[in-house]
């Protein structure tokens, strides 16, 4: 793809995500009409400032004017900074939820895709740099209106200083655009490293107990200094191109103003220019150089956004989870049937083309060696992902046809090592429920997934904050409010993945009675290593190397198939 291909790829992303950003549109109108208004009362001071300061100072109309367009144009500045302010706030927010309502639906193979801390950086830094990068791009308007109409003005006063002060445009541009390249490069520079030592921080951060448990201290301070010494080295970078640059920027001005001084006073000399117009001249000397140097900086924000455009547009434009279905899903009366499904993880094949059935209100266990597939037939269960081929069908109906809110709310899915979220025991027990509940009703589901006993000795109760990710608790306390979670939803499918693997054996003991109980007349689906699980469920599923190599029950299965007599044996001895 060519250059001018990628540019223009790049602006259509950005247009796009415009167009559907929800974004306060009148309010950036309003911004945009102040501005060319402020503009024009900027052009027309030097004018007035010319005619007073050749001697008519004391022509009261002449002062009043004056006096009333600066007030004017002190006015409208502020107004121009409030109004970009307040749409930069709405910007960044509207760019938010947008960004993150369709983050929270987009399909779990796209979210694996990247890590979180660049998830979060779409939502936040990047949605702000796009906001900002929007205002420059509306205030490119009045800053290409204030240099067109000084332009003009500097036309009707005088053609040949008209002339010369164009002349002096190559040269601002010259000193303006070459050193913004370098400066940008280094600004990106710097975001990139900012980039590093922020994920740096956040993983080992995350990973301390791994650290601490490794005796790495020493080395990770030594890797981290490493990461702050680069993005040091960026922002030193950037220091010395400012250091460089700077100088020759702020020369554009006193190069346009000697210009100025020197051929208008040859003019006025000729009589060719009068000299209170030399001065309005001088003074448009200023706002020239100015408005260019305002022009490309506003282009190079636009342009280092670019990248944060490219990413936002990245969500923006993948294709969500389908929601909507052509069936509205009531109450669950027909099997499960899965027939030659295949699923990969990119180019890594899981599973291959496996056909059973789920019995409705029976039990099906699923057993096989680790890595097998067990875990990945519950996420699409879940439709989590979706089949690379085959289908499955509840009944005689494409699961992908009925309403997908609808399904996984039918469901009570515990896998190993439940999340939890920031919050209270109460606010995870009760997460995703669309009714009020009681006490009662949270009481129940806390003594039957046996963490009630805990809960109440606590001073606050349900009501006890249990830290980031339920940080505050032992994995099997998170496990066994998840398990009261699935509890009190009462779903009409149960998927369980090693639910009480994280559990002491009393306390699975105690959970597994509960879990019996739940699942008695659901349809239920245990990936488990209890074996007295597996066997008395009432239809096995034996996967190895993502295959099915036989379906049963315990006896048929423990007779005929040699994988599962091994795993069974293996219980016992």
């Amino acid at each position: 793809m060519s250059n001018t291909a990628v540019r223009e790829q790049e602006w259509g992303k950005f247009i796009k995500l415009l167009l559907k950003s929800k974004l306060p549109w009148k309010w950036y109108m309003m911004t945009v009409i102040a501005g060319i208004i402020m503009s024009t009362a900027i052009v027309k001071l030097p004018q007035l400032a010319g005619q007073v300061m050749q001697g008519q100072i004391f022509d009261k109309q002449l002062v009043t004017q004056f006096i009333v367009l600066t007030v004017v144009t002190t006015l409208l500045k502020a107004a121009v900074n409030i109004f970009t302010s307040w749409v930069n706030l709405n910007t960044d927010r509207n760019l938010e939820k947008s960004i993150w309502k369709k983050l929270i639906r987009m399909p779990m193979k796209f979210i694996n895709s990247l890590n979180p801390s660049s998830l979060t950086s779409r939502v936040t830094s990047d949605a702000i740099s796009v906001s900002q990068a929007l205002s420059q791009f509306f205030a490119l308007f009045y800053v290409t209106y204030t240099l067109v109409l000084t332009l003009i003005t500097i036309y009707g006063m005088n053609s040949k200083m008209f002339i010369a002060m164009f002349a002096i445009i190559p040269w601002v541009l010259l000193v303006t655009i070459l050193p913004g390249r370098f400066m940008f490069r280094a600004q990106n520079k710097i975001q990139s490293r900012y980039s590093e030592f922020t994920n740096f921080v956040s993983e080992r951060l995350a990973n301390l107990r791994l650290i601490k448990s490794a005796s790495s201290e020493k080395h990770e301070v030594q890797k981290g200094f490493a990461t702050a010494e680069d993005q040091y080295k960026s922002e030193l970078y950037l220091a010395k191109v400012n250091l460089i640059v700077q100088p020759f920027i702020f020369s554009t001005q006193g190069v346009c103003m000697a210009i100025t001084l020197i051929y208008g006073g040859v003019l006025v000399n000729r009589n060719e220019l009068e000299m209170g117009q030399l001065i309005t001249l001088v003074i448009y000397s200023q706002v020239i150089p100015a408005m260019i140097s305002q022009y490309i900086l506003c282009y190079q924000e636009i342009k280092r956004a670019q990248g944060a455009t490219n990413k936002i547009s990245e969500i923006m434009e993948s294709d969500s989870e389908k929601v909507e279905g052509k069936i509205s899903f009531a109450l669950p009366d027909d099997d499960i049937v899965f027939n030659k499904v295949s699923f990969s993880y990119g180019r890594e094949n899981v599973l291959s083309d496996l056909s059973f059935v789920i019995p409705k209100g029976k039990v099906t266990a699923i057993i096989g060696p680790s890595g097998s597939g067990k875990s990945t037939i519950l996420n699409i269960l879940e439709r989590f992902y979706e089949p690379k081929s085959g289908k499955i069908t509840f009944g005689n109906v494409p699961v992908e046809d009925i309403h997908l809110d609808e399904w996984r709310s039918a469901i009570g899915y515990v896998p190993q090592n439940s999340p939890l979220l920031s919050g209270s025991i109460w606010d995870n027990i009760v997460y995703g429920l669309d009714r009020e509940v009681n006490e009662e009703e949270v009481i129940r589901a806390a003594e039957q997934a046996n963490i009630y006993e805990y809960i109440k000795k606590l001073p606050a109760g349900f009501h006890t904050k249990i830290g980031e990710l339920g940080s505050k608790l032992s994995g099997g306390q998170k496990q066994r409010i998840a398990i009261a979670r699935t509890i009190i939803t009462n779903p009409d499918y149960l998927l369980l993945d090693e639910a009480t693997c994280s559990l002491d054996p009393q306390n699975e003991h105690e959970v597994q009675k509960a879990l019996n109980n739940l699942m008695q007349g659901r349809t239920t689906v245990v990936v488990a290593h209890n074996i007295k699980t597996i066997a008395n469920a009432d239809n096995i599923i034996v996967l190895d190397q993502g295959k099915v190599t036989a379906t049963g029950k315990h006896d048929q299965l423990y007779t005929e198939n040699s994988l599962y007599r091994k795993y069974f044996d293996l219980q016992f001895h």
